[in-house]
């Protein structure tokens, strides 16, 4: 810049001095003559002039630019020199924080290897007392057998009310199975004051019906129900349109007196379609063609289509579509010759997640996705009901609790035999009556636990046959 301003006072300087020799020259013609020869000059010094001035501006301006750029460094340096101060008080925060974490940590670490040589010491002496309580049972059940002449020990059935209890059922076709499932629940109930869990997989859009009745004959508080079906026909939008029979100048509608269900017939006389009604409201409408049944409609207490059953010509039953609350398919199962041997899952888009080829697959994959992660459970049922059995195959047996229903034991040795050797060993057995428990006594070969459910409503214990009078 002093080198441009320098160049500017030295052109200012040719400009005075060609000015001056002007001006000192007192003859006319001698001046025009020089004034002639010095307008070359002269333009160059005006041209010389502009340039160093614009080249002077420029150099200003990138010195003003320097000069805010240094402004904001200062400034940047300012910051950094603040956050720096910061980062070192909370680094020195921190370091505090870890010493004293660490000083924490040993005293706690020398506390818990304190308190731990304590526990081993309680641990042996707990042992020791399992060893002694043990070996108490052990000459008790001796000193029992020797006395009263038995092999083996049949005691009660251990029930834990801290415990969940489940009563599975896969079917209560028949009204004896039906009478078994109520008085298992009845028995638990009673013996441990708690309500139990009934899990069903089986489809009935009356069942709730059943489990009222029960609950109100027993004089107890209505079970819990888990319906495979039920639980996964929910929806988060369920419909809230309930079915209705439309009205058609081209039907015939009778209603029957002693059913009074509403058949309906074209003009020609042809029965199109039944339907069937439960506390004033639409149950089911079966849909039929040349007087043979073709489909099935079955709705829920709401009149929201619950299930469809579909007939080949044969009228037997070819597929069954079960419904979610909001109209999409959930469930398909497809027969042949009358018998399921195809089990479809669907999500809510209508996209097929599950395949399965037997019931037991299904109802298994079911009872994983519900309690795979709870380990407080103890699972009840019969030893011919699907559920049961499919939860007693998969169940980690050292994490779940069984008790298994015998029905008919004292007519059914033989079963009996079989099932107390089957693996894995079943422990514990509800029976009906006491005569199928005392088969039992006589048949065991080894110490197991029985009860009789029809008659243990109190909490009385049940006497082995020899020590009755």
């Amino acid at each position: 810049m002093s080198k441009k301003q320098a160049e500017l006072a030295k052109n200012q300087k040719s400009e005075t001095d060609l000015s001056a020799a002007i001006k000192n020259e007192t003859d006319l013609q001698k001046m025009m003559t020089l004034m002639e020869k010095q307008k070359s000059q002269i333009d160059k010094i005006y041209k010389s002039r502009e340039k160093i001035s614009a080249e002077l501006a420029e150099i200003q301006t990138d010195l003003g630019n320097d000069k805010k750029d240094l402004k904001d460094v200062n400034l940047n340096i300012n910051e950094i020199s603040s956050n720096i101060a910061l980062l070192k008080t909370k680094v020195s925060s921190i370091e505090q924080k870890i010493k004293n974490d660490q000083l924490r940590r040993t005293s706690l670490i020398n506390q818990l290897e304190a308190s731990s040589k304590s526990n081993v010491n309680d641990i042996k002496g707990l042992k020791m007392q399992i060893k002694n309580v043990t070996d108490n049972i052990n000459y008790v059940d001796k000193y029992i057998k020797d006395v009263f002449h038995a092999a083996y020990l049949v005691r009660e059935v251990y029930l834990e009310p801290q415990k969940q209890y489940l009563v599975l059922s896969d079917s209560i076709d028949k009204e004896q199975q039906e009478t078994d499932l109520f008085d298992i629940v009845h028995y638990l109930e009673t013996k441990m004051n708690i309500k139990v869990t009934l899990v069903t997989s089986f489809f009935n859009n009356q069942f709730g019906d059943i489990v009222d009745s029960y609950s109100k004959s027993m004089k107890i508080e209505r079970h819990d129900v888990v319906n495979l079906f039920n639980e996964m026909q929910q929806s988060d939008n369920p419909s809230s349109k309930p079915v209705e029979i439309p009205e058609s100048n081209n039907w015939v509608t009778r209603t029957d007196v002693k059913t009074q269900n509403t058949l309906i017939y074209d003009q020609s006389g042809n029965l199109l379609m039944t339907v069937e009604y439960l506390d004033d409201k639409i149950n089911r409408i079966n849909y039929f063609k040349n007087s043979k049944i073709v489909k099935t409609n079955i709705y829920n207490e709401d009149g929201i289509l619950s299930s469809t059953q579909i007939f080949n010509k044969d009228q037997k039953l070819g597929e069954e579509n079960f419904f979610r609350t909001d109209g999409s398919i959930v469930i398909t199962i497809t027969y042949e010759s009358g018998v399921a041997n195809d089990f479809q899952v669907f999500d809510g888009s209508g996209l097929l997640t599950e395949d399965f080829d037997k019931k037991e697959e299904l109802v298994t994959w079911w009872i994983n996705r519900l309690y795979a992660d709870q380990d407080d459970i103890v699972f009840v049922g019969s030893s011919t009901d699907l559920l049961y059995k499919a939860v007693a195959e998969v169940r980690d047996q050292d994490k779940t609790d069984l008790i298994t229903f015998v029905e008919n034991a004292h007519s059914n040795i033989g079963r009996i035999k079989a099932l107390l050797h089957k693996e894995p060993l079943i422990n514990n057995i509800f029976v009906q009556y006491e005569r199928d428990l005392h088969s039992i006594e006589n048949t065991t070969n080894r110490d197991i636990s029985v009860s009789a459910i029809k008659t243990a409503v109190s909490d009385e214990m049940y006497l082995p046959e020899s020590l009755k009078i």
